[in-house]
């Protein structure tokens, strides 16, 4: 987890398998109402998320902790229909 300090409040990023997100954790003392933070341990919204990242990377923190893992797609095998050989149709 990474604890970033964004206008005078403090923010967590938690990662949990597939998922990444931002809680807000306590505002400032002296800190405005800032619309990114909604309420101790309540998820940021997501349009907050890039200046939330900016401020951690701005801190020293390495910008490949935010990469989320790729998912890989499965391959389907084709299903080629099957042939019948000497078959007779009556209609």
């Amino acid at each position: 987890m990474l604890e970033v300090v964004f206008e005078g409040n403090t923010y967590r990023f938690c990662r949990g398998g597939k998922r990444a997100y931002w809680l807000a954790i306590s505002r400032g003392n002296k800190a405005p109402n800032h619309p990114a933070f909604s309420g101790s341990n309540c998820v940021v919204p997501s349009s907050f998320w890039s200046d939330l990242r900016q401020s951690a990377i701005e801190g020293g923190v390495d910008a490949v902790m935010f990469n989320t893992p790729k998912i890989e797609k499965k391959k389907s095998a084709s299903r080629r229909k099957r042939q019948v050989k000497n078959v007779i149709s009556i209609f």
